[in-house]
């Protein structure tokens, strides 16, 4: 005979699976800066149970492919698969996202080879942020890629939160922003060190602020250099190291 107590159970288990089912069903965003680590989360019931083998990540751009199976990174992701590994709840984790990784992620939910509920749709879009220095002026753009179509509006802040007076004609509609510095201005590096790039999701409402540090002058003019990949900052060091050391040798053998 079933008792009151195991009726309420069963009920709350089916609310929960219905509940999980229908935010499983609901389309997810995740905007990530260029060189950051990005974390798609695995929301399923099965996810929580640790139950991978039964979860299938897909990754589609111009073409599909199918990234996780039965519990392990596929041949076809094979090309990024240092960048790529699955949580104990399944959930997907990439480093240091690049461009190309911008895309639709869909994860599949199967129990005894069936498809359990719908897919569930995670868009990917990345942020990138650039400086160009010319002889009279510093140019600053930040843009954001998206999967299919533009959904976030982009515009630079100063420190003070205030918006910049932007290059762009219409930015709200081209997913980029850009502002010129002049070098008129010879307080622009104390008052616009630090800028912020503001970038909203237009399609869910949702602001994301990203931290732009401005870099000292030095290399080429016109050089484009981008805040979140280190390793120009070192490469940089090293050029400099090696005018340091060529320029002491004529002393050396001088002596």
């Amino acid at each position: 005979m079933i008792t009151a107590r195991e009726t309420q159970t069963s009920l709350f288990l089916t609310l929960m699976l219905y509940l999980t089912a229908t935010a499983a069903g609901q389309d997810q965003f995740l905007t990530v800066r260029v060189g950051d680590e990005a974390t798609l989360p695995c929301r399923n019931v099965i996810c929580t149970r640790n139950q991978c083998d039964g979860i299938t990540w897909m990754f589609s751009d111009k073409r599909s492919s199918t990234l996780f199976e039965n519990g392990q990174i596929t041949e076809a992701a094979a090309a990024k698969s240092d960048r790529l590994k699955v949580t104990s709840g399944c959930s997907l984790v990439m480093k240091n996202v690049s461009v190309e990784d911008v895309g639709l992620y869909t994860y599949r939910q199967f129990v005894n080879g069936q498809q359990e509920s719908d897919d569930a749709n995670i868009y990917l879009s990345v942020i990138h942020m650039v400086q160009q220095k010319q002889k009279d002026k510093l140019i600053l753009t930040c843009s954001v890629t998206d999967f299919s179509r533009c959904r976030h509006t982009v515009e630079w802040l100063n420190e003070g939160g205030e918006k910049m007076l932007s290059d762009m004609e219409e930015p709200d509609q081209s997913c980029s922003d850009t502002v010129t510095i002049p070098a008129s201005d010879r307080n622009w590096k104390v008052k616009s060190e630090v800028l912020k790039c503001k970038v909203t999701n237009s399609y869910i409402n949702k602001q994301q602020l990203f931290d732009f540090r401005i870099q000292s002058s030095g290399g080429k003019t016109a050089k484009t250099t981008t805040t979140t990949k280190p390793p120009r900052k070192i490469s940089t060091r090293k050029s400099t190291t090696t005018k340091t050391t060529t320029t002491k040798l004529p002393a050396t053998l001088s002596t």
